[in-house]
């Protein structure tokens, strides 16, 4: 298997990933945010050790994310504030 085919099949396992706990953070048609930034936080520290860029993971999740979904609400461990 060649980089650019490794690379793309760890970034379908980590879309697979964000999709499950998005679906995990939705309870009653309400979305836990902090629940999802929780376990979000969690993936991406796989995600970088895998060699993935903040910019290619944030591209991840919202192509992760359903369109009703507010983006926006989503907290990426690189943007905490200090």
């Amino acid at each position: 298997m060649d980089r650019d085919n490794f690379k793309e099949t760890f970034i379908n396992q980590y879309k697979e990933e964000i999709h499950g706990i998005w679906l995990e953070s939705e309870h009653n048609g309400r979305f836990d945010h902090m629940l999802f930034n929780q376990k979000l936080e969690k993936v991406w520290k796989f995600a970088q050790m895998d060699g993935l860029s903040e910019y290619e993971f944030e591209c991840l999740v919202e192509e992760s994310l359903p369109d009703h979904l507010e983006f926006e609400s989503v907290a990426f461990p690189w943007k905490k504030a200090a």
